[in-house]
This record gives structure tokens, C-alpha cells and sequence, in this order.
């Protein structure tokens, strides 16, 4: 089965191990309207990955890919209980600018 990427859109990352992914990280983009100078980061590691620095250096080259594609500003969107991969974030500078708060069931 093959994949069918628009990698105008996505460009995607793959870390292996031993022929196993155990890393994914992607770099989403809008070719046209206003959030054109906009990306977004998004990761996925196994948790034999983590807490590796694997995360750190995903994301520095879809960094340095983004900035050689002329985008001026980057998104990641975090979950909350993910400690690690926030403060890897902010050492890489990003700022919190927006917090959604956990959505509970009300049963």
C-alpha cells in the first residue's frame, strides 16, 4: 500500500531503529491565504524514545527545514501532561501563547 503525501503540504520526518519507527515528526504548511508564513510542528515517538533528546533533535531539523522554506513563525500543539516535550520546547524557544484546558465528560 502506498502512501499518497503532498509534501508541498506535509513533510515528514522518520526516525528508525533497527527498521522500526520509533520517531515521526512532521512539518505542516498552507502554500496560500494568510497563515502562509505559518507551520505547525507535530511528533510521535515511542516511548523507548523518550526522554532521549530523539524529540530535541527532530524537531531542530524541521526547524532549520522550516526556516529554509521562508516560514516566520512556528506552532506546536502539546498536551498538557506531557512535561518532557514542553520544556524541550521552550528551550528551543518556543512561548506558551495559548492554553486550552482539559475538556472533562460530564456523564
Amino acid at each position: 500500500m502506498g502512501l499518497n503525501v503532498n509534501y508541498e503540504r506535509v513533510i515528514p520526518i522518520l526516525a528508525l531503529n533497527d527498521g522500526q519507527i520509533i520517531g515521526n515528526a512532521t512539518l505542516h504548511r498552507h502554500r496560500y491565504g494568510s497563515s502562509r508564513h505559518v507551520g505547525e510542528l507535530r511528533i510521535v515517538l515511542d516511548p523507548i524514545a523518550r526522554s532521549k533528546r530523539l524529540g530535541t533533535w527532530m524537531i531542530l531539523d524541521l526547524i532549520q527545514l522550516a526556516t529554509g522554506l521562508g516560514l516566520e513563525k512556528l506552532m506546536a500543539q502539546i498536551s498538557s501532561n506531557e512535561a518532557v516535550a514542553l520544556r524541550a520546547l521552550r528551550h528551543l524557544d518556543f512561548i506558551r501563547e495559548g492554553v486550552i484546558p482539559e475538556l472533562h465528560k460530564i456523564a
